[in-house]
Formats: structure tokens, sequence, C-alpha cells
């Protein structure tokens, strides 16, 4: 089987690290560690 070069568009990988930061960010927050206020 012949390996397969996956090519990403940077834009796709911007979303992706912004997406596991939002995840972050809001697991931490549920967890107590950040506080977080709506906006306003």
């Amino acid at each position: 089987m012949a390996a397969r070069k996956q090519l990403w568009h940077p834009q796709i990988v911007r979303d992706r690290i912004r997406t596991s930061q939002l995840v972050n960010r809001l697991t931490d927050h549920v967890l107590g560690k950040v506080e977080m206020t709506p906006l306003k």
C-alpha cells in the first residue's frame, strides 16, 4: 500500500488550532480553573 501525503491548507490548520483553544478554555472554565464572563 502506497503512503498517501496529506496536504493541509493553512486555513484548515488555523481553524483546528482555534477550535482546540476554545475547547481547552471552556474545559478550564467548567473545571473552575478560569473565570469567564459574558460579553456585553
